[in-house]
């Protein structure tokens, strides 16, 4: 799928508001989510079906039958198609994308772009493009249509639940800025579109407005590259890869949400509240509260756990090792071998080892499975569970 900008699109709600972060979260990995995967197979599954329609002059009509053929091909050849990475690393997690789910998400998206796409005003359509706005500012935007006029429509499909708006969304207007490279006199104005759960949401945004916004990313991205840029808390700290090392997000996040609470910033003052005679303004402040310490906590239990792993101590808590449930060790070889076991499948897939361990005679799974060792759960000293160890310390 290719490298990052350093400044990209999909994070600029953050950025823009917290040009430190930035620097803070560079190196840090995204990690992958069973749902960050559905999004990338539907995305490509969408950007082949488009491509194939235009080829062949296809419009709406003829969506279904193109996501049908397009997620078969998709699925049958991952790697081939820039997401055989996340099956790698997600192989475990029921990683394919049902059709059903690319027909009810997938399919109006692709016909309303093939629309778009047959409209004879239509000078152009990009397709899954790199868009730079800098040099350090580019992404790759889902759909863009431009106009023999000069206006640009720019379309993002969404495959999640979160409800995502149009209106003022930066991602959008940094695709729209770099669909015209910059040059702000040859675009009159600019289309914005989020294609999410079978419905368009739209927005118009002038050429002036462009440039305005323009001149804030330029300012945004030049503070950030100072030695020392601001950090700032807010909602957007939510997906923030560097929010567990964030002191900001820790000191002034928490402080703020007891003095709202409490008046001061103590902890008591929020363990002495009365759950039972809460009026609703205060219920709402709690409510507030409790999703920040549960991000906060999260986060800050990750960390002290990572250096628990690299030998720090704390009095009174321990690592242990996380359950994890029996898995093959080859699941083509297990398949094999228990073929003649008709019950051990629910047709075509394999049933897991502990089902079968119940079911099928003694012995007949014995060196087929394996147990992973579990992540490092940090617990009270007093809780049973088999201690943590650093494999590392007995790899060669």
């Amino acid at each position: 799928m290719g490298a990052h900008a350093e400044f990209s699109p999909s994070a600029s709600s953050r950025w823009l508001a917290c040009p430190g972060s930035i620097q803070l979260s560079k190196g840090l990995p995204d990690e992958p989510s069973a749902a960050s995967y559905r999004g990338t197979v539907m995305h490509e599954i969408a950007a082949q079906a488009i491509t194939l329609g235009m080829d062949k002059k296809f419009g709406s009509e003829k969506a279904v039958k193109l996501c049908t053929v397009c997620h078969k091909r998709v699925h049958d050849r991952p790697k081939e198609y820039g997401v055989g990475l996340e099956v790698d690393e997600l192989g475990k997690t029921g990683q394919q994308v049902a059709l059903d789910d690319v027909l009810d998400k997938v399919v109006p998206y692709v016909g309303w772009a093939l629309d778009i796409a047959g409209d004879p005003e239509v000078e152009a359509v990009l397709v899954e493009q790199q868009l730079q706005v800098t040099s350090s500012c580019w992404g790759t935007g889902d759909f863009v249509a431009i106009y023999r006029d000069g206006d640009v429509l720019v379309g993002d499909f969404k495959s999640g639940e979160v409800e995502v708006l149009a209106k003022d969304n930066p991602q959008l207007m940094l695709y729209a800025l770099g669909a015209i490279t910059g040059q702000i006199a040859q675009c009159r104005d600019a289309v914005l579109v989020i294609f999410q759960n079978g419905t368009p949401d739209q927005w118009e945004v002038t050429s002036a407005e462009l440039a305005a916004f323009r001149a804030l990313v330029l300012d945004a991205i030049e503070e950030a590259e100072t030695p020392s840029p601001a950090l700032r808390v807010g909602d957007h700290c939510k997906y923030c890869p560097a929010k567990k090392s964030c002191e900001k997000y820790a000191d002034r996040g928490m402080s703020l949400a007891l003095q709202d609470l409490g008046g001061d910033d103590s902890l008591p003052a929020l363990a002495n509240l009365s759950l039972d005679t809460l009026d609703s303004e205060t219920a709402a402040k709690v409510v507030d509260a409790i999703r920040f310490f549960g991000k906060w906590s999260a986060a800050a239990e990750k960390v002290l756990t990572d250096r628990m792993k690299a030998g720090f101590e704390i009095p009174g808590y321990k690592l242990i090792e996380g359950q994890k449930h029996k898995a093959w060790r080859d699941k083509d070889e297990a398949a094999a071998v228990l073929a003649k076991f008709p019950e051990a499948f629910n047709e075509p897939v394999l049933r897991t080892p502990t089902q079968l361990m119940k079911e099928l005679p003694p012995g007949s799974v014995d060196d087929l499975w394996e147990q992973p060792r579990g992540e490092a759960k940090l617990v009270d000293s007093a809780a049973r569970g088999k201690d943590w160890e650093d494999s590392s310390v007995f790899s060669d």
